[in-house]
């Protein structure tokens, strides 16, 4: 019978067994699978797991306990891109962007290959693999706030609409519900893509109620991104070169694409439900 063996005298931790029909269902399945429902287990965070730690049908965690700080101080993160060549620096980029100046990546590698070739220019792209030090840096986790406050955030560095209308009113409501992000070091949160801005449109058109507000960013799959805004938060950013990979244009912008008009579909048909009441709107929330 096979067993995983999670551990190891070496490092004074207990030694654990799961058999490995308690995994049954992830036998045939790919050792990223595997992996996360193994680490569920243990509650473990994944971060810590590591394709090369699969070894002879074994997962050696042992270096986990001695190094516990560690491991729970950093992200991996990548960051896709056409460029082959990057180097993030600080007080660079455009401050129209979702969440201002700052450089941007994703925990998602999946995602990351997406954005690498979303500019519709037929060329392959390139995801950049980093390790980002969290400990002592202050991230504001737009997850962990209300939906408005995120939509004040954006609407701080991206119109979504140009009508005076909305010039007035985005400013009501930015003072209402922004957050002050000038003492972050990192800001975590959704990435707006197109189907937001469809999102956007609408709501601040009053056509959508703001019930349904947060469903509707769900259907989106938006995605979570974080951007790195301090020269603190720069300076704890470290690309690993060696794990470069090139995406494949035709496979991962038809991806991108395919995400974003499912998303849309689906969205329209949520904004055209009975759960669309349109009674708490847009220009109520003053």
């Amino acid at each position: 019978m096979t067993k995983w063996f999670f551990g190891g005298d070496e490092c004074g931790w207990p030694i654990t067994y799961i058999l490995a029909e308690t995994v049954k269902m992830y036998v045939n399945a790919s050792w990223k699978t595997h992996i996360q429902i193994i680490y569920k287990f243990l509650n473990l965070p994944s971060i810590i797991i590591w394709k090369n730690q699969v070894k002879c049908g074994k997962i050696y965690l042992c270096d986990y306990k001695k190094n516990r700080r560690k491991y729970m101080n950093k992200l991996i993160l990548f960051h896709g891109s056409p460029n082959k060549e990057i180097n993030p620096t600080y007080g660079l980029g455009n401050d129209k962007h979702d969440y201002g100046k700052g450089f941007y990546l994703t925990d998602d590698y999946e995602l990351a290959k997406e954005w690498a070739v979303c500019v519709p220019n037929e060329s392959n792209g390139w995801v950049h693999k980093y390790e980002l030090d969290v400990e002592n840096l202050k991230i504001l986790d737009f997850e962990t706030k209300d939906v408005l406050n995120w939509l004040a955030e954006l609407m701080k560095h991206r119109d979504a609409a140009d009508s005076k209308r909305y010039k007035v009113l985005s400013k009501k409501f930015i003072d209402k519900y922004g957050i002050d992000t000038a003492d972050y070091d990192v800001i975590k949160g959704w990435r707006a893509n197109a189907s937001y801005f469809y999102i956007a449109k609408e709501f601040v058109k009053d056509n959508i109620d703001i019930e349904i507000l947060e469903e509707l960013l769900s259907l989106g799959g938006l995605g979570i991104q974080y951007c790195i805004k301090t020269e603190e938060a720069f300076s704890r950013l470290k690309e690993i070169k060696e794990d470069i990979s090139i995406v494949d244009y035709n496979e991962f912008n038809k991806k991108y694409n395919d995400r974003d008009i499912t998303a849309r579909a689906r969205m329209r048909e949520l904004v055209d439900s009975d759960k669309n009441t349109v009674t708490n709107v847009f220009s109520t929330l003053f």
